[in-house]
């Protein structure tokens, strides 16, 4: 473009120097290395973990609980947990992978009493268009006290989107953009079939920019707002 004559040079060398001073105050050209023992101590340190888990817990906003229906109470016999975000640790995107992410299928195994049951149904996936789940996720829906549907999107981190799951997918992140504010693929279809059903539902959803939700708001009981945490 500068050979073209549609960009000037001098806008160019503007540019550059813009990045080249940030770069002369952050100290880079005197002290390019890091210090990789000063990284080990503080990178993932206790103080910075209770930080993040803090921040992940007060950014979870309760969207609606009509008839109180959460916190679901230690008594159910059976709870299915749905959706394509349900056994998946979503992080967002620049998340690198980490083994001790907890699922929110797994979360929920872990704090139900013993006597709960924890059922699972992915039914269908984060965009894909297939309904081939549905049968098996409202199934599950219909045998358990609640269903707790866990939709949204997924961002492509250094190590993938979500943990334990290979998919090669964003709908969130840096460069991606979208032409429709519904949630992804058939995922607003799953909830519809599983509100059908006529068990009390919850949608969690997981995801890193704004839906349209008109339907659920008006129909789903309970929803809760994660975002990626």
């Amino acid at each position: 473009l500068v050979e073209k004559g549609e960009v000037s040079l001098d806008l160019i060398d503007r540019a550059v120097s813009r990045i080249l001073r940030v770069k002369f105050l952050a100290g880079l050209f005197e002290n390019p290395y890091a210090d990789p023992r000063r990284a080990v101590e503080v990178v993932g340190c206790a103080a910075h973990r209770r930080l993040a888990r803090r921040i992940a817990q007060e950014a979870i906003i309760l969207l609606k609980n009509d008839g109180g229906l959460l916190p679901l109470g230690r008594g159910l016999c059976r709870i299915a947990v749905i959706g394509p975000n349900a056994d998946v640790a979503q992080l967002g995107d620049y998340s690198c992978w980490k083994a001790d992410a907890v699922t929110p299928l797994e979360g929920i195994r872990r704090v139900v009493s013993k006597r709960t049951e924890v059922v699972h149904a992915r039914g269908c996936g984060i965009w894909e268009p297939s309904r081939e789940g549905f049968k098996e996720a409202v199934a599950a829906a219909r045998a358990s006290d609640v269903a707790v549907v866990c939709i949204g999107g997924a961002s492509m981190m250094m190590g993938g989107p979500g943990q334990g799951t290979d998919q090669r997918v964003a709908t969130c992140g840096e460069g991606y953009d979208c032409t429709d504010l519904s949630p992804p693929g058939v995922q607003e279809d799953l909830v519809r079939a599983v509100w059908q059903t006529g068990t009390p539902t919850v949608v969690v959803l997981i995801h890193g920019r704004p839906y349209s939700i008109a339907w659920m708001a008006e129909h789903v009981p309970a929803i809760v707002e994660a975002w990626y945490p």
